[in-house]
């Protein structure tokens, strides 16, 4: 048991020491600056458009750690035989991965926690004199909240990574998979949505609609897209039931990808 811990510890210390990590660290100021700056273009609805310029920034930056870093690490163990230095007994192939996920997921949540930090006390002290008809559903409930919902989208995105790394081959591959699961989790909700309407499926099979209902029901029905707007907006209609939902939901993705991934890397030859 103890031995996940010790290459959780190993993997933190890998990551925050990295020079990429640190930038990234630094990077996090940009966020609510960005912010700001779009928002003082505006005469209305600043705290909106302030909110919307800072998840601009933490989606960057998250995509950056696990192409960058997470993604990147990975490969040089695959490539680089770091595997054999930590998958030696009495140490398994099981406590090597999920170590190395809870180790970049902790580095993870230390640049979330920065963004969340940062981003609230530059709109308190932007915001603290203005008006709430100008403010546009801006609090630092909702900003925080923002922030850490979509966080989980992207642990769960981080562990598919750790699929693709179970048989991915090297570098070039993990950051290719990688990058097109990034870019499907953004379209392939929408697109299913839209295909499964009867506008969007016209003159097509039923069985066809019926296969695009059944795949769309297995995704969160509340995604990234949904609660910025519905937190932007200051909409009631985001419930604890419905986050508690969605967080469960995004746990449960980034246990099968981890477990699927495990399966695999038990068969790898390394």
């Amino acid at each position: 048991m103890k031995y996940w811990i010790n290459i959780t510890k190993l993997t933190w210390l890998e990551v925050v020491q990295g020079r990429v990590f640190q930038i990234l660290l630094a990077s996090t100021l940009l966020a609510p600056l960005f912010g700001a700056v779009l928002s003082s273009l505006f005469m209305m609805d600043i705290g909106k458009v302030y909110m919307d310029g800072v998840m601009a920034f933490v989606h960057f930056i998250s995509m950056a750690f696990i192409l960058f870093i997470a993604a990147s690490l990975l490969a040089r163990d695959i490539e680089q035989k770091v595997c054999y230095l930590l998958v030696v007994q009495p140490a398994s192939r099981e406590a090597y991965w999920i170590g190395r996920f809870f180790g970049f997921v902790l580095a993870y949540v230390l640049l979330v926690s920065l963004l969340v930090i940062e981003s609230v006390l530059l709109g308190e002290f932007i915001f603290s004199a203005k008006a709430a008809v100008y403010l546009a559903g801006y609090s630092w409930l909702n900003m925080s909240l923002l922030i850490f919902l979509h966080s989980f989208q992207y642990i769960s995105l981080l562990a598919l990574v750790f699929f693709i790394v179970s048989w991915a081959t090297g570098l070039a591959e993990i950051i290719f998979f990688s990058t097109m699961g990034l870019i499907l989790s953004w379209v392939f909700p929408q697109l299913l949505l839209v295909m499964g309407q009867s506008q969007g499926v016209e003159g097509a099979p039923v069985l066809l609609y019926q296969i695009f209902e059944w795949i769309y029901q297995l995704l969160p029905h509340l995604n990234g897209a949904n609660i910025a707007l519905l937190l932007t907006h200051g909409d009631e209609r985001l419930t604890v039931a419905d986050m508690s939902l969605y967080i469960m939901e995004h746990v449960g993705y980034a246990g099968v990808f981890l477990g699927l991934g495990i399966w695999l890397f038990r068969q790898r030859d390394l």
